[in-house]
């Protein structure tokens, strides 16, 4: 009789091999996965031998959980696959639960993976075991500009903090840094490329900078992958010819995430508990839109930690922050606030936002301001912010050049914050 086990992978790239083929097979994107292209993805941070697992029967690989950890918390599960064979007997979800538990035992607070749109199977094991959707990305294939190369080529280590003047796309930085024989453009206007052989790793630009630096790829087709559904980058790239030949869906899964779907714990706000500012800091960078330069960031953190701050937790999960600078007895500034995008809509801002209102009326504070990006500088993301704040009571006081910059407008919108004392048992109320 046969006897099925999950055990940790041993680094053997030609049994991952052979699994990722097979697993991979019958998906409708060829996946030919050789132990060279294994050991490049190995060498890339994408998947780690100590945290990914094999299902064996009879010692023989039948499936396997291809994940890595990474310093931000943020870990991957690369690939879940199964022999055709030997789907829907539990091999799936015993492999996903054996890497997912590793990987939080490891620290990872979160859990990525990808998957293609029809694959349903995939999908409802995902979102029974916890998983959410966080977005649809797009995959296109397409071939260079013709016209001659512009932009100065660089080292990657040049490029690691440039300063997020565009939309970042690509979420995969950590192991971008580490892949070797990566080449980096830099495009005049502050746009950048990043790639490897015939793939196109990265791309940061307005539309005005993208055939620049599409000039710097390879003289052959190539494929870009992760541009989000309603990205303009999207409909740039098809313009030029670019095609889509697959669509996913990134989801996302959290320790303590309950089977069935997305978790049913109401939101709660504390005060900021010990060790808290790390996960304050992991939700800025998750928001790169809004968050998206290192300074600040790491600025951000600090405040967190000095000032008051209260925390929105959806069981034992941090999910949003808002952090109080306090100027005067009677007046304060939101220094931060922030939410994972996917609860963005559902009141979890409003609910920080009222907590900390309450608090500061109890000590007596009539008046709070808090800054954001003004409207003579378009954005969507900002139009929305603005939205956000003029629903809780704020209203704008004065858009200024001053305290950001001339490139970076900041809109000052303030709320009243009256006091809501009783009067004492049987006083009289004196007539105006």
């Amino acid at each position: 009789m046969s006897s099925t086990t999950i055990v940790r992978w041993d680094g053997d790239l030609r049994v991952a091999s052979e699994v990722l083929t097979r697993g991979f097979a019958g998906y409708g994107v060829p996946q030919r996965e050789t132990p060279e292209a294994v050991q490049r993805q190995v060498e890339a941070g994408y998947i780690d031998p100590a945290r990914s697992f094999l299902a064996l029967d009879s010692g023989i690989a039948i499936g396997g959980a291809f994940a890595a950890a990474r310093p931000d918390g943020c870990a991957r599960l690369h690939a879940l696959v199964v022999d055709p064979g030997w789907r829907r007997r539990g091999l799936g979800r015993a492999l996903l639960r054996a890497a997912r538990n590793d990987l939080e035992a490891a620290g990872s607070w979160e859990v990525g993976t990808e998957t293609l749109v029809d694959n349903h199977a995939a999908i409802a094991l995902y979102t029974a075991e916890g998983f959410r959707t966080a977005r649809r990305v797009v995959c296109l294939r397409g071939e260079p500009p013709a016209h001659a190369r512009t932009g100065a080529e660089t080292s990657l280590h040049a490029v690691r903090h440039l300063p997020a003047v565009v939309r970042p796309l690509h979420r995969d930085r950590v192991a971008l840094r580490r892949m070797a024989g990566v080449r980096v453009a830099l495009g005049e206007r502050g746009g950048w490329i990043a790639w490897r052989d015939a793939v196109l790793l990265d791309l940061v630009a307005e539309e005005a900078e993208i055939d620049g630096l599409l000039a710097w790829l390879p003289r052959e087709p190539c494929k870009i992958v992760d541009v989000p559904e309603g990205d303009p980058l999207l409909a740039a790239l098809r313009s030029r010819g670019w095609t889509e030949y697959a669509t996913q869906l990134e989801m996302q899964a959290w320790p303590g995430s309950s089977c069935g779907g997305d978790s049913t714990s109401p939101i709660v706000v504390h005060p900021l508990p010990p060790g808290g500012g790390a996960a304050c800091e992991r939700i800025l960078r998750l928001l790169p839109r809004w968050f998206g330069i290192e300074g600040p960031i790491v600025g951000y953190r600090r405040d967190v930690e000095a000032m008051e701050t209260w925390v929105a937790c959806s069981g034992a999960r941090i999910v949003g922050f808002i952090t109080i600078r306090q100027h005067t007895e009677c007046a304060a500034e939101v220094q931060v606030m922030a939410v994972r995008e996917e609860l963005h809509r559902r009141g979890v801002g409003g609910q920080l936002l009222a907590h900390a209102e309450g608090e500061l009326r109890q000590k007596g504070v009539e008046l709070l301001q808090v800054k954001t990006r003004g409207p003579s500088a378009p954005d969507p993301e900002y139009d929305r912010t603005r939205a956000f704040y003029r629903a809780q009571g704020f209203r704008p006081l004065e858009e200024t050049m001053v305290v950001w910059g001339e490139e970076d407008p900041c809109l000052i919108m303030v709320k009243s914050l009256p006091a809501t004392r009783s009067a004492p048992a049987g006083s009289a109320t004196r007539p105006p």
